[in-house]
């Protein structure tokens, strides 16, 4: 016990991590969300596809579980439709974290 109720985990790698959260938290209601952009936005933010980095499993193993939330942080291509699903998922936290 550490006195918080929430918690913020940014960055989940493995199943196996999710897994355990899950056993050893069954008592609370875990959120998993997903923040993702497409190639696009990312080569405009620097990113440049190494097969060595990006085929690794740390970068993929959590592609095919099933997520609460799914975030398009397309927010540099100014699309309002994702800007607002984006503002509405961070009230949505926020409310979880109350």
């Amino acid at each position: 016990k550490t006195g918080h109720d929430n918690y913020i985990i940014t960055d989940l790698r493995y199943v196996l991590f999710l897994q355990v959260l899950n056993k050893i938290c069954k008592l609370v209601n875990i959120i998993v969300i997903r923040v993702v952009a497409n190639d696009e936005v990312r080569k405009k933010r620097g990113w440049v596809f190494d097969p060595s980095i990006d085929n690794h499993k740390t970068e993929n193993e959590m592609d095919n579980i099933c997520y609460d939330h799914i975030c398009n942080n397309y927010i540099m291509v100014n699309n309002n439709e994702d800007n607002e699903k984006f503002k509405g998922l961070i009230t949505y936290v926020k409310s979880c974290l109350k």
